[in-house]
């Protein structure tokens, strides 16, 4: 059992958990035709029109604009 704890106090599982959020992206972008990587996908209000090359930027790079994102799209149930 104290395995099992150390692994969830660990920074192995926050990773763990991005990095299957963002398996969960990359797959729907993988599978855009890519004519239609160039399409707004969100309007933000402060950094304007979001583009799925964009998105794939951002969430690639771990950005604060990424999560942001990543957690519009998680809602409007589009990933």
């Amino acid at each position: 059992m104290a395995e099992f704890a150390a692994f969830f106090d660990s920074g192995f599982y926050i990773w763990y958990n991005q990095n299957m959020d963002k398996a969960k992206f990359l797959k729907v972008y993988a599978n855009l035709p890519i004519n239609l990587r160039n399409d707004i996908i969100l309007a933000l209000d402060k950094k304007g029109p979001i583009t799925w090359n964009v998105a794939y930027i951002e969430v690639n790079n771990n950005t604060k604009l990424g999560e942001e994102i990543f957690k519009k799209l998680e809602k409007l149930k589009i990933i």
